[in-house]
């Protein structure tokens, strides 16, 4: 991983402890470059040491860095081919996401996400459906 974000991540860890939301968020981060460099096992593996530090310290099941977790992991499986994987990623997102007013341009995002799943699954109804979904909430979100 890049050295900067290595260094950053030991910084946070000494001045807040392992868990704490800059940690979680250090750790997603560092996933988001790993994935941009196609190395999608360590990008899975940060967004799942984000996911577990997100679930620890957050109030509820329902926060919007438990949900962006999911949806990264879940970019990640698409990426590798692991359909059911993202799917099940994705379908946790929307559920978290879908319960916070101010995430909806991620939840337009996720039903994107869910379409191309799902017709990467053959499940072409439900892919236009949730495709439907992202483009009638885009639309009242003027995006």
């Amino acid at each position: 991983e890049p050295h900067h974000y290595k260094l950053g991540l030991a910084i946070k860890i000494k001045a807040a402890g392992y868990y704490h939301a800059d940690v979680a968020r250090t750790f997603n981060s560092i996933g988001e470059v790993h994935r941009a460099l196609n190395q999608y096992d360590k990008a899975l593996e940060y967004y799942r040491k984000s996911l577990d530090v997100s679930k620890k310290v957050s109030a509820d099941e329902f926060h919007p860095d438990i949900a962006a977790s999911y949806s990264n992991m879940g970019s990640v499986h698409f990426a590798q081919g692991h359909n059911d994987k993202a799917l099940e990623c994705f379908q946790k997102a929307q559920k978290i996401f879908s319960r916070i007013d101010d995430m909806q341009p991620q939840l337009a995002a996720t039903y994107k996400s869910l379409a191309a799943v799902l017709k990467a699954l053959g499940q072409n109804e439900k892919a236009s459906s949730y495709g439907e979904k992202a483009y009638q909430l885009r639309q009242r979100l003027g995006s």
